[in-house]
């Protein structure tokens, strides 16, 4: 099977690939606005995880990863850390607690054959 975790550099995305990867081929897409590479620097080296920096606004990227996942996860926060300044977002972007427009547009349109945010439906 294969996963895609969306904010896999943080920690529940970081965790929740480690925890794929150990049956799952797991793409980690990250921007790294909250996320930290050194959460994921230990799943760099394993063989079945493979690591994307980019957002979840960048259609063209969706389009281009989401085609044949079996599930994505949606890993990333919906606010900044406690403490830490919210990233900054481009001009028309909102963040995900504001139903970031532009990512759920394409979380959406990139779903074909993916229950999106979830796992592919396997006839019983």
């Amino acid at each position: 099977m294969r996963s895609i975790v969306t904010g896999g550099a943080g920690f529940i995305g970081s965790n929740l690939a480690d925890t794929l990867a150990q049956h799952h081929d797991v793409v980690i897409i990250d921007n790294l606005a909250t996320g930290r590479r050194e959460n994921i620097e230990y799943l760099l080296a394993h063989p079945r995880v493979t690591f994307i920096e980019g957002s979840i606004t960048d259609l063209d990227l969706l389009m281009e990863t989401f085609p044949g996942a079996d599930g994505i996860f949606g890993g990333d926060p919906v606010r900044a850390p406690v403490g830490e300044e919210p990233p900054r977002l481009e001009r028309g972007e909102r963040d995900r607690h504001g139903e970031c427009p532009r990512g759920g547009e394409g979380l959406r349109g990139t779903g074909r054959g993916c229950g999106v945010l979830g796992l592919r439906r396997h006839p019983t």
